[in-house]
């Protein structure tokens, strides 16, 4: 029995250290190649620690439709990224690459995390193979989205959470970090429902129930200030809703709707990243049920909670495409594991999935993920020429004591130009420069539509890649490579 056991410790051990062997060797390749990103959610997160290093500001570098947050000017997910990624700059300069070797320290903090949980040292190496096994954890270290930094708040929250006791002070703890953690990602504000299955100690759950509703709704007014209103059909409700009667009830039916359509999509799309998550959830169900003895007040019940809960909001706010849920609701991955590692039953059973199936589609996803941010682009003299031009977009033009708004037509998601855009200037002398873009754009739309202009904010420039021909606006410079287009009342 004793050599079993050791068998089978040598295995995880061995499944551990060669996961880590992978990522770490692909992270350190990053290091030697040109590497940048390839999706527009991913540069925009890029840009925000950019508008922070150049401009010192913690402003959008690009919005929609003219619209920043009410109070701040801050983009779609507040100002918390231009703070953590602007950071990380100023102390080591701006290169994509050093966001993912910082993603790879936060990588390696979650295994840190994963070593104090409450579980059993076979337990926990279990945990751990089935956390690097997951399609959110190695692969999106290799990326600019900061889903690993996610990974790890959900994690911390689960190790204060299972280490609860009847002491206040360790309860205030819990809550200020679940208001800490869901000013980066909103959805973490549905962890204060744990609260209810916590030991009790002198807190009523009256008052635990009243510390949730309260939470909530603080977080709905931040999303409606300090967040700029998002195109999402269901989070769109929340900043364009108006206080009254026939607004509400048309909102209301606006979300059942967006809910019918995404429960459709959800279980009509044939994705790894939804199939692995569901897989995970019911199993995790599964365990809940056997628990035979107040199921109802376990906190693998407040845990899964929270689960159904975030998944059921983003049914109704969110878009159920894989490409969006697997990193909207990849905090929720440790969560499950937790649930599932908790019990006794199925734990070698998903472990044997994470082997067989998880593991190599993390693997290639990851290899993948390194291979297409791997200067992919054929043409460097074109992009050298390019960057140097466009570094000088603002010089010799008027001086801006003010924000400077230009409307950009955005690339249709291209590689090329999801590139370019990293290089676009986020200031003129400290003053920093917004971008503003038409929402509706798709392919063969009219240089009118490119350009339209919604009078939200006042627009000083219009940067295009080809001349215009549009009424009351003056061509201010050009160059190879862009066309500046300026209105005759340029507000400087």
């Amino acid at each position: 029995m004793l050599f079993l056991h050791r068998k089978i410790y040598f295995l995880l051990y061995l499944y551990i250290i060669g996961v880590l062997l992978v990522i770490t060797s692909l992270v350190i390749c990053t290091h030697f190649t040109e590497y940048f990103s390839i999706h527009v959610d991913e540069t925009l997160y890029f840009n925000f620690g950019r508008m922070a290093y150049e401009a010192n500001s913690l402003k959008a570098p690009y919005i929609l439709g003219e619209q920043a947050s009410v109070i701040g000017g801050y983009g779609w997910y507040g100002p918390v990224y231009n703070i953590i990624y602007g950071g990380l700059f100023k102390l080591f300069g701006i290169k994509q690459v050093y966001i993912i070797t910082f993603h790879y320290v936060l990588f390696l903090l979650c295994l840190l995390v994963i070593y104090y949980l409450p579980f059993s040292k076979l337990r926990r190496l279990l945990f751990t193979c089935i956390f690097l096994s997951t399609y959110i954890v190695c692969p999106f270290v290799l990326t600019c989205y900061p889903e690993t930094l996610h990974i790890l708040l959900s994690l911390i929250l689960l190790l204060v959470f299972a280490k609860q006791n009847e002491n206040r002070k360790n309860f205030y703890f819990f809550l200020f970090l679940i208001v800490l953690f869901s000013l980066m990602r909103v959805t973490f504000v549905f962890w204060i429902f744990s609260i209810l299955f916590l030991p009790k100690n002198s807190i009523s759950i009256k008052i635990r129930f009243a510390i949730c509703v309260l939470f909530t709704l603080s977080i709905l007014i931040y999303m409606k200030f300090f967040q700029a209103p998002s195109y999402v059909v269901g989070l769109n409700e929340i900043h364009e809703t108006k206080a009254n009667l026939s607004n509400i009830v048309a909102s209301l039916k606006n979300l059942i709707n967006n809910f019918k359509t995404n429960l459709y999509q959800l279980f009509n799309q044939t994705h790894s990243s939804i199939a692995t998550f569901l897989l995970l959830f019911f199993i995790a169900l599964f365990n809940v049920l056997q628990i035979k003895k107040d199921r109802f007040k376990s906190k693998e019940f407040g845990l899964l909670l929270i689960v159904v809960m975030t998944y059921i909001i983003l049914l109704f706010l969110y878009n159920t495409k894989a490409y969006f849920m697997e990193k909207q609701s990849g905090f929720l991955i440790p969560i499950l594991i937790f649930i599932i590692v908790s019990s006794k039953k199925n734990n070698l059973l998903l472990f044997f999935i994470s082997l067989t199936v998880f593991l190599p589609h993390a693997l290639i996803k990851s290899m993948n993920n390194f291979k297409e941010r791997k200067f992919p682009h054929e043409n460097e003299a074109y992009h050298a020429e390019f960057k140097n031009e466009i570094a000088d977009l603002f010089k010799n033009v008027p001086q801006h004591n003010k924000d400077i708004h230009v409307v950009l037509y955005p690339p249709d998601f291209e590689i090329e130009e999801n590139y370019l855009s990293c290089f676009l200037p986020l200031n003129q002398n400290g003053t920093p420069v917004i971008y503003t873009v038409n929402p509706k754009y798709h392919k063969g739309i009219t240089i009118q539509t490119k350009f339209h202009t919604f009078n939200k904010c006042k627009i000083d420039y219009i940067l295009s890649r080809q001349p215009l021909d549009i009424p009351n606006i003056v061509l201010t410079k050009k160059d190879k490579h862009y066309y500046l287009y300026s209105y005759p009342d340029i507000d400087l």
